[in-house]
């Protein structure tokens, strides 16, 4: 067991958490702060590494589910925290070893104790051993494996990745897909519910949160927060979204249009670039850009429906060193799109704009 002290007050990661959730929600993202303040503490601390802090989607999760992950040296952690003394087993969300796109290499038993402004890392496990030897508890929806199944002590797994790599996850399937509406329904069904992921079918409920833009409804849902604030409205009226800014654009050619577009920072390999989306007379541009120099050979930008599927001309390759590239695409009132760069960007996470 590994015992690590809070680098933050309790009571200032209290106030981190979003006061706009009901007693249930924002205690359950409280514990997922200490829990997260401690480890990642903990491995800057001890390890000399920067975890990468975790993406707006899952950590809204840690408002349902008692989980959050981490990022470390190319592995993904999934801390699974609680108040209990019992360390007899580890018990891990279903959703967190099924879903592609929540499982992890590693899962860490973490006991929260706020009072004394401490977390314990008392075992983990590797996800291929949580889902070929975890018991499947179909009343709470969790993975199990008991105590002596763990290994208590975490410096044999970076002494294991050193010396004797090996395949920690097991393979998994995505979920059978639902359609918009469907999904729409299950928010508004889900936004006052106690347990939402206990509320409907397992199948509905791992395709729902599978999708990080749905994902991030629900949240808000949940929060009492209006959803679909539409891209033109951001840039009549102004943002209500902290990852996007507006700025005025002015383009010459015999297409252009003077005007205000929306632009987000991008990190990829430790270079900076810009995706715009603004108007070019009837059609919606998304563009790519470097901030210097240019884009390499084979980046790519890529839109899907918000319920991910691909479509016609969805796509544009840099198919040499190039300045921009971009996709025009026509959309009527109320459509979403989301957006997705090759290679991925830093802190990357999917997102329905609204049109």
């Amino acid at each position: 067991m590994i015992l690590a002290h809070l680098p933050t007050t309790p009571e200032t990661l209290w106030e981190q958490t979003p006061n706009r959730l009901n007693n249930r929600d924002r205690w359950q993202a409280y514990l997922g702060k200490l829990a997260l303040d401690g480890v990642m503490g903990l491995l800057q601390e001890n390890r000399q590494v920067r975890p990468s802090f975790p993406s707006a989607s899952t950590l809204e999760l840690s408002h349902l589910t008692e989980a959050v992950a981490i990022e470390v040296s190319n592995l993904r952690l999934v801390l699974i925290q609680s108040e209990t003394l019992d360390h007899a087993e580890l018990r891990v969300p279903q959703e967190w070893v099924e879903l592609p796109s929540l499982v992890g290499d590693y899962y860490l038993g973490i006991q929260v104790e706020p009072d004394d402004a401490t977390v314990t890392i008392w075992g983990y496990s590797s996800h291929q051993l949580l889902k070929t030897q975890g018991q499947l508890n179909l009343g709470d929806r969790t993975y199990s494996l008991p105590q002596e199944a763990l290994i208590s002590d975490l410096n044999v797994l970076w002494l294991t990745q050193t010396f004797c790599p090996e395949t920690a996850r097991a393979a998994v399937t995505a979920p059978a897909p639902i359609a918009p509406a469907q999904a729409q329904n299950l928010i508004d069904r889900l936004a006052t519910a106690p347990n939402p992921r206990l509320e409907i079918p397992t199948a509905l409920w791992g395709a729902l949160i599978e999708n990080g833009g749905w994902r991030k409804e629900l949240a808000q849902a949940r929060q009492g927060i209006a959803r679909r604030t539409s891209v033109l409205e951001w840039l009549q009226q102004g943002l209500d979204n902290l990852t996007w800014q507006k700025q005025t654009l002015s383009l010459g050619g015999a297409r252009s249009i003077a005007g205000d577009c929306l632009v987000r920072s991008l990190t990829i390999n430790d270079q900076a670039y810009n995706l715009r989306i603004f108007q070019v007379e009837t059609a919606w541009r998304f563009e790519l850009r470097a901030e210097t120099g240019v884009l390499p050979t084979g980046m790519e930008l890529r839109l899907l429906t918000e319920d991910l599927q691909a479509f016609e001309g969805n796509s544009a390759i840099a198919q040499a060193d190039i300045e921009a590239i971009y996709i025009d695409v026509t959309l009527e009132a109320g459509e979403g799109l989301v957006w997705e760069v090759s290679p991925t960007p830093e802190e990357y996470d999917r997102e329905i704009l609204w049109f």
